[in-house]
């Protein structure tokens, strides 16, 4: 699973880039770890939107063959957190 350090990792090369990347897709094939989210929360007064992926969301995007489904459904989940 991916951890905090890898996503703080993440959020700052996108945050890195003059405020003009506002969203980002974090992929993970294993899945993240709690402290993801807790690290989510504690940016989350921030501008940049970090959606989550996993890798049953990218083997549920090949299926149906609607990645564009599954980034905003990641979008919209990060949204609602």
């Amino acid at each position: 699973n991916c951890g905090k350090n890898e996503f703080v990792l993440f959020k700052e090369k996108l945050t890195n880039r003059r405020k003009r990347c506002k969203l980002g897709f974090f992929i993970s094939w294993k899945g993240f770890a709690s402290t993801v989210t807790e690290e989510m929360l504690r940016g989350s007064r921030e501008e940049a939107v970090i959606a989550l992926l996993t890798g049953d969301d990218v083997r549920q995007a090949i299926r149906t063959g609607d990645f564009v489904a599954a980034l905003a459904a990641a979008w919209l989940k990060t949204l609602m957190t």
